[in-house]
């Protein structure tokens, strides 16, 4: 199991965006989804390839992916795509 503050330091993602994209289930943590205040929230190791492909994208459309995408991208890993519109896929290796 990985703290958030590991899960920052091996995957380059800021403390905002590990809280955000919990909040927003854009990536799954170990336990209750929305625990409230002052819970600490644990990560499965497997999910830093994932995390990593979050924090590339954001920083590649300068913060502006919403909840969903970021969802799609995480769910759709494996994939290496994802649509996102009319003909308009995210791809990466």
């Amino acid at each position: 199991m990985l703290t958030a503050r590991q899960l920052r330091m091996e995957t380059g993602a800021t403390s905002r965006q590990i809280d955000y994209w919990s909040r927003h289930q854009c990536i799954d943590s170990v336990g209750k989804t929305l625990p409230g205040t002052g819970y600490r929230r644990q990560f499965e190791e497997s999910i830093i390839p994932r995390v990593k492909i979050l924090v590339k994208a954001s920083r590649a459309f300068g913060g502006n992916l919403n909840a969903d995408i970021l969802r799609k991208i995480y769910d759709n890993f494996e994939e290496g795509k994802v649509r996102v519109g009319a003909d308009i896929w995210i791809v990466w290796t």
